[in-house]
């Protein structure tokens, strides 16, 4: 993995979208995470493509607490970690 595709810092995290699954309202994230969108933010996140490079920032707010946005974009859409994978 190139640092530019995870870049960390205290507030906002650097990640690259691999696919958007509007079926399940999920963004699968290059890395193999994936955010659940909060309903109604999906239209959002379904306009963006694959590769886009993503800002996640934590809010700590809510269920939905991440904001996620494309890189340079001033539109975000709400979100959480899918946890599935840890309750499996």
């Amino acid at each position: 993995m190139r640092p530019e595709d995870d870049e960390e810092s205290d507030e906002r995290k650097v990640v690259r979208l691999l696919e958007v699954a509007e079926e399940d309202d999920v963004l699968e994230l290059e890395d193999g995470r994936r955010l659940v969108v909060a309903p109604g933010n999906i239209p959002t996140a379904s306009l963006w493509l694959p590769t886009a490079t993503l800002e996640i920032t934590e809010t700590g707010e809510d269920v939905f607490d991440l904001l996620v946005q494309l890189q340079g974009a001033t539109r975000a859409v709400r979100a959480r970690w899918d946890n599935l994978k840890e309750i499996l």
